[in-house]
């Protein structure tokens, strides 16, 4: 099963400080000025397990950000991408 991670500002977020500048993990930003500032799509078998795998990540247990987990259908993707 597929789940979508939105990573949103949170209680520590420097507002008006760069991306750069948020120590953020690696990882591919929205370019948008929405809040939404990352998308990681995870594989794992409940909702419960794939929030587990980001839940103790420095950024979350600091409160740099917050994330939000989604089951996810994929609908298309790489030819190799398992669904």
């Amino acid at each position: 099963m597929s789940f979508l991670v939105l990573f949103r500002p949170g209680p520590a977020w420097r507002a008006g400080a760069p991306l750069e500048e948020q120590k953020v993990f690696m990882g591919g930003p929205c370019e948008d000025k929405s809040d939404l500032l990352s998308v990681v799509v995870l594989q794992a078998a409940s909702e419960t397990q794939a929030f587990g795998a980001l839940q103790d990540n420095p950024f979350v247990t600091q409160g740099v950000v917050k994330i939000e987990v989604h089951p996810w259908q994929v609908v298309f993707g790489p030819p190799s991408a398992e669904r």
